[in-house]
């Protein structure tokens, strides 16, 4: 095909993506707009919304984000990624929708778009996620700290959303292989670690996920209706459940403990760890240590900041 056409195809797709992200989100509320973005930016498929997250952590990275107003930020759509488009052009089976198996990537679009537009928050949001969200805990932090519940948590949050001031949270939950710290040789094991993030309004709850252990992407659970409003009953028996398994104390992995872990991440660790999986063996001992890093009162105001403009 034409060099030329194919340059004329890549930014009309980039055009229509431009224009679902700058749609108002159907819902005024919060929780639903929060809903709305984040299913618009694979409305044109997974690897656009790979581009279009690329270019606001660059954006932002980099301070070439333009400010608009006093709560809004003008974020440069560009196909053209520098060295990660050559990486993706040259090593085969890897492409930018896959990418979309990140925990790290889910939470990240997640948090940047609920937060709100101080730069602090947002830089810290787009190149150390890690270190924000809890990072790799200490020995000595497991042990001195206590676990966090994500029940008590989410009983806060549905607190300040059914309250007066009708506020919307969005929590991210990190769960930690706590065991893994006390074994000589850690990397000789595979780590159960996962976070992911959820969102609290007087509708009810939202949470997103994704698995990268050869499972699922993000626009998949998206896809498959996982990432729908949950009412409060269905909210608290997965907090409940989370609870359960992070209240655990096994020496081994137990089918128990995997049927727990699937249920909730819908991650089969037996699976990838077994014979005949891609995973070194699982931790040999199970003990999980939780942080929850919250951003209170997401408003419409913080959903809708970013406008995506023509590079």
């Amino acid at each position: 095909m034409d060099p030329q056409q194919n340059q004329q195809d890549a930014d009309g797709d980039y055009t229509a993506l431009r224009l679902v992200l700058n749609a108002p989100p159907a819902h005024q509320s919060a929780l639903l707009a929060l809903s709305d973005k984040v299913e618009a930016f694979f409305r044109h498929g997974p690897d656009a919304a790979y581009v279009a997250f690329t270019n606001l952590q660059q954006a932002i990275t980099g301070s070439t984000s333009r400010r608009r107003g006093s709560s809004g930020l003008d974020i440069a759509v560009n196909p053209d990624l520098g060295p990660l488009s050559k990486l993706f052009g040259k090593v085969p089976g890897i492409s930018p929708s896959r990418l979309w198996m990140s925990p790290g990537m889910t939470t990240a679009l997640v948090a940047l778009l609920a937060c709100a537009t101080d730069h602090e928050t947002l830089h810290a949001l787009a190149t150390d996620q890690g270190r924000l969200f809890g990072g790799l805990p200490s020995l000595v932090s497991t042990r001195d700290i206590p676990s966090t519940s994500l029940a008590a948590a989410l009983g806060r949050a549905k607190a300040a959303a059914l309250g007066p001031g009708r506020r919307t949270t969005v929590m991210v939950v990190s769960l930690h292989d706590a065991g893994s710290l006390e074994l000589v040789a850690p990397p000789e094991f595979f780590n159960f670690s996962h976070y992911f993030p959820v969102a609290v309004g007087p509708e009810g709850v939202v949470v997103w996920q994704a698995w990268a252990r050869n499972s699922y992407q993000l626009d998949e659970y998206i896809r498959d209706g996982r990432a729908r409003v949950r009412g409060w009953d269905e909210a608290a028996r997965f907090a409940e459940d989370f609870d359960d398994l992070a209240g655990r104390e096994e020496d081994a992995w137990t089918e128990d403990i995997n049927a727990l872990y699937k249920k909730l991440f819908l991650g089969d660790v037996n699976a990838v760890c077994g014979p005949d999986g891609p995973e070194r063996p699982v931790t040999p001992r199970f003990k999980a240590w939780v942080r929850i890093y919250t951003l209170d009162n997401v408003t419409y105001e913080n959903v809708t900041k970013f406008r995506w403009v023509k590079d």
